[in-house]
């Protein structure tokens, strides 16, 4: 039974891994009353279970919200088995609730996407780490496992690790090659010759004028006013560029920057989390806020 997305260790102080327990068992935990996020502390007045990801999509039935929902795990190698197993649950989950026109499936991991796309007709989005770049280990097993995609074994098996970033990132071979509508990254990446130079006019010359990219995270609740200012030319230009999607922990913040009303009484999902470290840790990677 998928669950949201959960650090157990930060968000319950136990150390376990969510996908080697059952539902039974996860049910026992309780969210903590005190979380520490950053050098900030929040306290509540009472313990919350994990829930379902079948409970928030219940939730997001007539909303009138657009939901990015990311599928876990994501290490690799990857488990060709449980990439299938979730990305075909959640698929048909997806479509019990008739919400295929308003969710978009994502996933570091593609092969999750692959079977997701397989089993519904629904947006997907590839999820790019800074790892292709700069995780030897984690390039060699992904590239070893890409190879079994069609179309990218002789794509992959020749490719540097210095040039294996530049390959995801500059070609559309993956995301082709799983049916991706769009694809998303840590917004360090946008611009930074690092990784990649001037990638708006990358995304438009080698994607096409039409696609979709989008950041994460804007705005974490757990940086200091400096860090906030630091990261405001970035933001602005992820913005001014078109970015379909932009991942925050603070909602009021980026909903005023982008000169969006914040409305209390849009959505009671948003009410009542809206600023929660908790719900963000656990929540906010399934969901956006998105005209």
């Amino acid at each position: 039974m998928p669950v949201l997305l959960c650090y157990l260790k930060k968000l319950t102080g136990e150390n376990h891994q969510i996908t080697e327990m059952t539902y039974d068992e996860i049910k026992k935990l309780k969210i903590k009353k005190q979380l520490i996020y950053g050098d900030r502390v929040y306290n509540y007045t009472k313990t919350e279970k994990i829930p379902l990801l079948e409970d928030l999509l219940k939730m997001m039935k007539d909303s009138g919200l657009l939901m990015i929902l990311e599928m876990k795990p994501s290490d690799v190698p990857y488990n060709f088995k449980h990439s299938q197993e979730t990305g075909v649950e959640v698929a048909k989950m997806v479509k019990r609730f008739g919400l295929e026109k308003q969710v978009v499936l994502s996933s570091f991991n593609p092969f999750i996407l692959y079977y997701a796309r397989k089993e519904l007709i629904v947006n997907t989005c590839f999820l790019v780490q800074k790892e292709y770049w700069n995780d030897k280990v984690y390039m060699s097993a992904s590239k070893a496992d890409l190879g079994h995609l069609e179309g990218l074994k002789d794509c992959v098996k020749n490719i540097s690790n210095s040039e294996y970033g530049k390959f995801i990132l500059e070609t559309p071979a993956v995301v082709k090659a799983i049916g991706a509508s769009s694809l998303d990254m840590d917004y360090d990446i946008y611009n930074n010759p690092k990784y990649s130079n001037d990638t708006y006019a990358m995304f438009k010359k080698n994607y096409g004028p039409e696609f979709s990219y989008g950041a994460w995270t804007i705005y974490k609740l757990k940086f200091n006013e400096k860090q906030l200012d630091d990261s405001e030319k970035k933001i602005k230009n992820l913005i001014d560029n078109g970015a379909g999607r932009l991942y925050t922990d603070d909602i009021p913040r980026l909903l005023t920057k982008l000169g969006r009303p914040v409305r209390k009484n849009s959505a009671s999902l948003a009410v009542n989390y809206i600023t929660i470290p908790r719900f963000i840790i656990t929540v906010l990677l399934v969901f956006s806020l998105i005209e």
